[in-house]
Order: C-alpha cells, then sequence, then structure tokens
C-alpha cells in the first residue's frame, strides 16, 4: 500500500491542491501525460493506478471477482472494494471514465485486427479475392 501522512490536512488547502491537480492535467498532449505521470508518482503508485484501471474495466466488461483478481495479481477483496467504492462515484464521473476506457479498448481491438491483417501470407490479388467473397 502507498504510504499517506496521517496529519490531517486543512481544507482550504486541500482546495487549492485539488485545484492545481486540475490545473495541471489539463489540456494535455499523451507525452505531457506520461512526462506528469512520471514526475508526480512512483513505481508502486503508478502500478496501483494501472491494477485500478485494469479493475475497474473489466468490472465494466461483467468479468468475475474471481478473474478480474488474477488478471490484475489483486485480491478478490481489492475487487470488491473498487467496486463498492465506485457506487459512491457520481454517475457522469463514471460515465466520462468508462467513455474512455471503452475509446482504449476499441482502439487496441482495432489494432489487433490490422495486425492480424498485416500477418495475413496473402498477396494483393488474393487480399481482393477475398474481400469479394465477403461481399
Amino acid at each position: 500500500m502507498t504510504h499517506v501522512s496521517k496529519k490531517r490536512i486543512k481544507d482550504n488547502t486541500l482546495e487549492t491542491l485539488d485545484k492545481a491537480l486540475e490545473h495541471v492535467f489539463k489540456n494535455l498532449s499523451q507525452s505531457d501525460v506520461k512526462s506528469l505521470f512520471a514526475s508526480l508518482f512512483t513505481k508502486t503508485e503508478k502500478t496501483m493506478l494501472l491494477k485500478r484501471i485494469g479493475i475497474i474495466s473489466l468490472l465494466e466488461q461483467k468479468a468475475s471477482p474471481e478473474s478480474i483478481s488474477k488478471i490484475t495479481a489483486t485480491t478478490r477483496q481489492t475487487v470488491a472494494r473498487i467496486r463498492l467504492q465506485l457506487l459512491e462515484v457520481a454517475e457522469k464521473d463514471k460515465k466520462i471514465l468508462y467513455r474512455k476506457i471503452k475509446a482504449f479498448n476499441a482502439v487496441s481491438d482495432f489494432k489487433k485486427l490490422v495486425e492480424g491483417i498485416v500477418k495475413l501470407p496473402i498477396g494483393k490479388s488474393d487480399f481482393y479475392r477475398k474481400i469479394k467473397k465477403l461481399s
């Protein structure tokens, strides 16, 4: 578990830092996001975030807790805890996250499809014949 200080931070300080975080992550390129993650998070913190997004993605796909825990190398209790935490998140916020996850999954699936097509050992004329058969 990532270390978090037990000292309570003042509400107004926390609010200011929250606004700063939102500002830092506003309108970023993919390379900027990677740079910020490298600057802000330790390897352990990043791994924790990666597992969390994996769990959320698999929950959205209706995977079983056992499958999720196996795939993400977490416990079923962790999966259950994240599922419960998601119940407290506003629907509009979850929709944004789910939309981003679905977009990533669609791109990943498309990449797999293209990679499979590129690896097919067929010539150009064979390709056109196979396309005509599909039509």
